[in-house]
């Protein structure tokens, strides 16, 4: 028998995924790799999955245990124990491939066999609304491979739907923490882009180059062309596949969670791909680079300074920009980041209030940072979870008062004709670098007023990363300076509110905003109906890692009444 203190034996690849995200079609090409024993779920309630396809192996593992029920124990409960006797007894293999699915082995077990044993690991993800309703499927008819599924049309709950992800999510997550802290080599693959290529020699490629970061050696010859496996569902559009697909749509909208269903769970693995903005950048700091090298300290400065404008902004920002007439004589800015819960806040404020704000459908969330020129947009610094790192994000107010005022009037003019009314005197503008950019906006519009609205960093790095796929310490420590740069700004002309307080009374907090800002209700509110307003941290705080932790001289969202060291709620509101 094997005792505790032996030494490892890295020679194990495991395959993590959820149900019917292609995982087995995926085990299928990959048991390709000479020397490679390739199993399935050995974890599973119902069965060591692959053993059977393995008769020595089986053999030397009944050996091992002494009967079948103490071999199907030792999986379902010592599994540590059943994949040393594993590695043990497979020592004439190079590579030993296993999947593990959700709810079959506790996180404890799972890091310590990563730990042990495994040589690299691969996590698959898939559309989630597109996983679940084949899941769906599958579970209806019973079958889980090779038969059609196209004709089956269940009908979708879109609460069953986000229960179910929310799962799959912070499983993902977890899983994702367990294979850094175990040091384990990672692949983040995607159902969709890497297993679906049409063309097998293309694929086949691809996933070599993706795989490459493993130690085994995977090449094109080695990844196989074909499988047994086959897609079940031929249906294109997702909604088609189920009874009551244009009602899952509306009901997805109604929750503003239509994006995030047809997304994919980003992982901390997922490659980033350099855009233009990227390339554009690096010449940038090519450039500045030489400045420095020749001492050109003044043209250096000027660069630093223009580097945002210098970048091309968002393409859907519309070009050229207008010079409208208006008669503003005050601005509201909400300041939060993104994933706030700015935009439903501030939607709630423009729908009730009498106040003009901004519509233009083709910039993201209508912020108007992105329908002027004077400030330089988020994009150009990273966009979220990275502009607040940067200095030019972090302006100080504009010293020279006519050109602070020259500078507010071109972006009122800009604005206004995006405008609700631009003849109306008050203006209600939301934009995520008004939070960091307090003092310059103060200097440009004297009798502004600013809403600060926080919400628990845990909760607003977590749906970040579902844009971003950034490490959760890189967007808490994005949140701490951003809130500190408008913690360094406040001033009477200021209110501080939360996502929390708003979601517990979301007219309570919503009059205590119009009456610090000036805003009278108005006799109708605009329609359309807006929605419902309803606390999403829950789920998100109960998928953030418990074991995760930040050491800092100043933690900025204990000032705003949150406490990481907590496992669940912030603290009350000071």
């Amino acid at each position: 028998m094997m005792h505790a203190d032996a030494p490892t034996d890295r020679r194990l690849l495991v395959v993590l995924a959820g149900p019917r995200s292609g995982s087995n079609f995926l085990c299928d090409m990959l048991e390709g790799l000479p020397g490679l024993i390739g199993l399935s779920e050995v974890f599973n309630p119902r069965d060591i999955y692959g053993l059977n396809r393995h008769p020595v192996l089986r053999q030397r593992l009944l050996d091992w245990f002494g009967s079948a029920d103490a071999l199907s124990h030792a999986f379902r409960m010592t599994p540590e124990r059943a994949i040393d006797a594993l590695m043990e007894v497979s020592q004439d293999s190079a590579w030993v491939l296993i999947k593990v699915c959700p709810n079959q082995i506790h996180g404890a077990a799972l890091r310590s066999i990563l730990a042990r044993h495994a040589a690299g690991a691969v996590l698959l993800v898939r559309r989630r609304l597109d996983q679940f309703i084949s899941l769906g499927k599958a579970m209806a008819s019973d079958q889980w491979h090779s038969a059609p599924t196209t004709d089956l049309r269940p009908q979708v709950e879109v609460e069953a739907f986000l229960r179910w992800t929310n799962m799959m999510d912070g499983w993902i997550t977890r899983t994702a923490g367990a294979c850094t802290a175990a040091g384990v080599p990672v692949v983040s693959l995607r159902y969709d882009r890497d297993l679906l290529a049409p063309d097998p020699d293309a694929r086949a490629h691809a996933l070599a180059a993706r795989l490459a970061v493993l130690p085994c050696g995977f090449t094109p010859d080695t990844i196989r062309k074909t499988s047994f496996f086959r897609r079940q569902d031929s249906t294109a559009d997702v909604f088609d596949r189920v009874a009551d697909g244009q009602h899952l749509r509306e009901a997805l909208v109604r929750h503003d969670v239509l994006d995030f269903a047809l997304g994919e769970m980003h992982t901390p693995f997922d490659p980033v791909e350099p855009g233009p903005m990227m390339r554009r950048d690096t010449v940038a700091v090519a450039r500045m680079g030489a400045l420095l090298g020749e001492r050109q300290f003044g043209s250096l400065r000027e660069m630093l300074g223009d580097v945002g404008l210098g970048l091309e902004g968002d393409p859907r920002v519309p070009r050229p920009l207008p010079d409208v007439p208006h008669a503003f004589r005050r601005v509201t800015f909400i300041c939060g980041l993104h994933r706030s819960g700015t935009t439903l806040f501030h939607d709630v404020l423009a729908a009730r209030y009498d106040v003009a704000h901004l519509r233009c459908p083709d910039v993201p969330r209508n912020e108007g940072q992105f329908l002027q020129d004077v400030a330089p947009q988020e994009r150009a610094f990273g966009g979220p979870g990275s502009f607040a790192f940067h200095a030019p994000m972090c302006p100080p107010a504009e010293a020279d008062p006519e050109r602070a005022r020259q500078l507010g009037e071109r972006m009122l003019r800009q604005w206004a004709g995006f405008a609700t009314d631009p003849n109306h005197p008050h203006l209600l503008e939301k934009s995520p670098p008004n939070l960091t950019r307090i003092a310059w906006l103060r200097s440009l519009f004297p009798q502004a007023r600013f809403i600060i609205f926080a919400r628990d960093p845990r909760a607003t790095a977590m749906a970040t990363r579902k844009w971003r796929p950034m490490p959760l310490e890189t967007l808490l420590l994005h949140w701490n300076a951003a809130h500190l740069a408008a913690l360094r700004d406040l001033d009477d002309d200021c209110l501080v509110l939360t996502y929390e307080a708003f979601c517990d009374d979301p007219a309570g907090v919503a009059a205590q905003a119009a009456a610090f800002a000036g805003m009278a209700l108005r006799p109708t509110e605009l329609q359309p109906a807006l929605p419902a307003v309803v606390n999403a941290n829950p789920a998100y705080l109960a998928r953030f890692p418990a074991d995760l932790a930040l050491t800092l001289p100043f933690r900025t969202w204990e000032v705003f009444g949150y406490d990481l060291r907590l496992a669940q709620d912030p603290l009350p509101q000071r």
